[in-house]
């Protein structure tokens, strides 16, 4: 039973691995050039990873109440795969997928915020509030993006970096909307029995999930961009500068 986060187990098997994020995984979640990467850290805390661990477990354990073996996949609920199939094609080693639990549709997914925002939620979790900046369209929940660029779209307008955070998240089962607006869309999921919604604006996208409960989400790293896409010059060693301290 592990009593910390992702990066805690590697070391305890004496494995060294690089940071997930780098240009490569933003130029494939980018639409248009991505963004320069100027900072990133891991966040670590074992009271937020316990929470997102128990959750997870729970769900797989009502999968295996019921006799089945997998939640229903995004692409089966909504058509098509949008970026979730990312995963399970990039590198491995570099994005750790092996330790994503594709039965309860564990993604790795964006949220953009500000600078104050993110350490915040780094240290106390997501809250899911009736007030949240981004809890309007589709009711309340965490809202994450498939698309970069789609949540540097939620970080504040005015100049310097954008913070976003990559994190993990349990979708589980997934609630279809396809509405542009659809402020009932979470009431509705939670009734039908769902962990998420799903909204992919007129089967157009950019697709976003709204996660139900705070449990659902651990931000793994904050993530600091600049606003002016990376100089082809640089990207190619920016792609695993940022290793980790372990």
């Amino acid at each position: 039973q592990s009593d910390s986060t992702l990066g805690d187990r590697a070391r305890a098997v004496n494995t060294y691995r690089e940071m997930c994020v780098s240009l490569g995984l933003a130029d494939e979640t980018t639409s248009g050039a991505a963004p320069e990467v100027l900072s990133a850290r891991r966040v670590e805390d074992s009271g937020l990873w316990l929470q997102y661990m128990d959750f997870k477990r729970s769900i797989q354990k009502k999968l295996i109440e019921s006799g089945q073996e997998r939640c229903e996949l995004p692409q089966e609920v909504g058509g098509g795969l949008g970026h979730a199939s990312l995963w399970a094609e990039l590198d491995a080693e570099r994005l750790e997928a092996r330790d994503l639990s594709a039965s309860v549709n564990e993604l790795l997914l964006w949220h953009g915020t500000s600078r104050e925002a993110a350490e915040s939620i780094a240290e106390q979790g997501f809250a899911v509030s009736e007030k949240s900046t981004h809890g309007r369209r589709y009711g309340p929940g965490i809202y994450l993006a498939e698309e970069l660029s789609k949540s540097i779209s939620y970080c504040p307008e005015k100049a310097g970096s954008k913070y976003v955070l990559l994190c993990r998240a349990v979708c589980g089962e997934t609630y279809y909307t396809e509405k542009g607006w659809h402020d009932e869309a979470g009431k509705e999921a939670a009734t039908n029995g769902k962990h998420s919604v799903l909204a992919n604006p007129g089967k157009q996208g950019p697709r976003e999930y709204i996660l139900l409960e705070s449990a659902q989400v651990y931000p793994e790293y904050i993530v600091e961009f600049s606003e002016e896409p990376a100089h082809p010059d640089t990207r190619a060693k920016q792609t695993r500068v940022y290793s980790l301290n372990l």
